[in-house]
């Protein structure tokens, strides 16, 4: 039994089954000989299957469980945790991620389109873990779905209103002290860094592949499953329980993302209200009590924080015509006229033009959701200048996915799409053209579809315009609410990036008339494989006959 419990942990691919058919077959053997070539009564006896289930879980440990699963499970099963996030009070630490709910939306009542599973992008409170804010949609993790969430968390919960059971939680908003994201590429870019920045917020990024750094929100999401995505029509569940049962989740799918979203609002408000584990304590009263004690840090300039919050091009070229970005023209004449009479003095005379329009190279923030209209960072007076796009019917309420699909799409077909005319042309064909064959499309297919025809920016509008105007502590407890004036005004930086370890290169395509032998992990070997070079007196042997070099 020893013999074959090693070999159980050893070899990944056995089962406790194969291991002890293993050592049956053995026994039988050897019973065999016994009964040939000695007498009677010296056969051995076979075990039974769970005495040799309980001697395989003696020898489970960490190197067991290690050489059979990898270092990674085996930690995750056997290294005890930290003490995990702490926060002191609210608005001192979030915790963002996304997630693929397990369920799948149709795209409206009438055709009845199952499109897919939406994303959920999700900031949570530490301290009270609070949901402060979410956008949901089937915008893929993006920088507009983060800082949407950021922006979200900033206002009031004017959703709520309508419900008497939540409309307490209407006050759960505030900017954060300091965020835990991943290392996405959403998270670890630099518009991400220089928008929390701007608002005076810290960005921590969680270790690399470990989940459990983020376990607040990472717990949050299953609650949410298990509560509500996996008993709704259209649930995705495992592919052998659908199979049991004959349930296809995309047939069965009977919800639109409007539906969908109004459901997610009443799972959070009652999340609010039920009894945390960790805290032993509802997070909404947590969240109440800390309120009125330290008051809620907001920044009450909407505005202002839609012009911080969203995409940075640095190096742009702002002249007398505006700026030229992503294939179209910004242009105000006062405000650039403006702009340059500001910063034209602190560019380098190499830089200028020696005839024509003065320039300037000016940082940009726009947001990807809409490309109606982009921000300009005026470093003499520490404002953004908002321009206004040119071609006002084409890139109102358009995304830049949007936009790039359809400089593709036009591209490939040879049509024109310089000026406005043709755009709208081209989106009203490429849209006419959705509508035909979007029945027919594959499911891989019609996530991309649904970005095209869900607009983020018209999910923006339903979540309702908001204006803040906040009124003074009273006796019976509201929570005083403290302006925060943004960093972006007061930050000498210049948008410097933070010193952090370099993100992850994307992996390289092998060219085509590279060998077909792949090589090792340069980590994971102390000498690496190369080709032989044409020139070398080796080169035209086979492929054993390889140069080793050292790592």
């Amino acid at each position: 039994m020893d013999r074959f419990a090693l070999r159980y942990w050893a070899r990944r691919g056995w089962s406790q089954s194969d291991a002890y058919a293993m050592m049956a077959c053995l026994i039988e053997y050897l019973n065999e000989r016994a009964r040939r070539y000695t007498s009677a009564g010296a056969e051995l006896k076979l075990p039974a299957k769970e005495l040799f289930r309980r001697r395989l879980k003696t020898l489970e440990c960490y190197d067991t469980y290690a050489a059979k699963f990898g270092e990674k499970k085996a930690a995750a099963r056997f290294k005890p945790t930290g003490r995990g996030l702490e926060a002191a009070r609210i608005l001192r630490l979030g915790c963002m991620d996304h997630t693929l709910l397990d369920g799948v939306a149709v795209i409206d009542a009438d055709e009845m389109l199952p499109l897919g599973r939406p994303w959920l992008t999700a900031l949570l409170d530490v301290k009270s873990r609070c949901v402060v804010g979410f956008v949901l949609g089937y915008e893929p993790p993006s920088i507009y779905s983060a800082m949407e969430c950021v922006k979200r968390a900033n206002q009031p919960k004017v959703r709520l209103l309508g419900h008497s059971r939540y409309e307490q939680f209407v006050g759960i908003h505030g900017r954060f002290d300091e965020i835990v994201v991943d290392n996405g590429w959403e998270f670890s870019g630099v518009s991400f860094e220089d928008a929390m920045a701007d608002l005076g917020t810290s960005v921590r990024w969680a270790p690399v592949a470990s989940p459990t750094y983020k376990a607040v929100v990472e717990r949050f999401f299953g609650t949410l499953n298990t509560r509500l995505n996996r008993k709704l029509p259209g649930a995705t569940l495992k592919p052998e329980l659908l199979r049991e049962l004959g349930y296809d989740p995309y047939k069965e799918a009977v919800l639109t993302i409007e539906e969908l979203d109004e459901l997610i609002w009443e799972a959070v408000g009652l999340y609010h209200l039920d009894l945390h584990r960790g805290l032993e304590q509802p997070p909404g009263l947590v969240w109440q009590r800390d309120a009125r004690a330290h008051g809620v840090a907001v920044i009450g300039d909407v505005t202002e924080l839609d012009k911080m919050l969203g995409a940075v091009r640095k190096g742009c070229e702002l002249s007398r015509s505006g700026v030229r970005m992503l294939g179209l023209q910004f242009h105000d004449q006062a405000k650039v006229g403006a702009l340059l009479h500001d910063l034209i003095a602190g560019e380098p005379v190499k830089a200028q033009r020696r005839t024509g329009s003065a320039t300037a190279k000016v940082k940009v923030k726009f947001n990807p959701a809409n490309l109606a209209e982009i921000h300009v960072w005026n470093s003499r007076r520490n404002r953004y200048v908002t321009l206004p796009c040119t071609d006002e019917r084409y890139a109102c309420g358009i995304s830049l996915w949007h936009h790039e699909r359809l400089r593709d799409w036009t591209k490939l077909r040879g049509l024109a799409f310089s000026s406005e005319m043709e755009r709208l042309q081209a989106k009203a064909d490429l849209t006419r053209k959705i509508e035909t064959m979007a029945p027919e499309l594959k499911q891989r297919q019609r996530r991309s579809i649904a970005r095209l025809i869900t607009k983020p920016v018209i999910q923006d509008k339903l979540q309702g315009v908001i204006e803040l105007h906040h009124a003074p502590a009273r006796h019976d407890g509201l929570a005083p609410t403290i302006e925060s004036v943004p960093l972006a005004f007061e930050r000498t930086d210049k948008g410097a990036a933070s010193s952090r370890p370099a993100r992850k290169s994307k992996p390289q395509q092998q060219p085509k008339d590279s060998p077909p032998h792949k090589a090792k992990n340069a980590a994971s070997m102390k000498t690496q494989l190369s080709w032989c070079p044409p020139a070398c007196p080796r080169a035209g042997r086979t492929s054993n006959d390889l140069c080793s070099l050292r790592g």
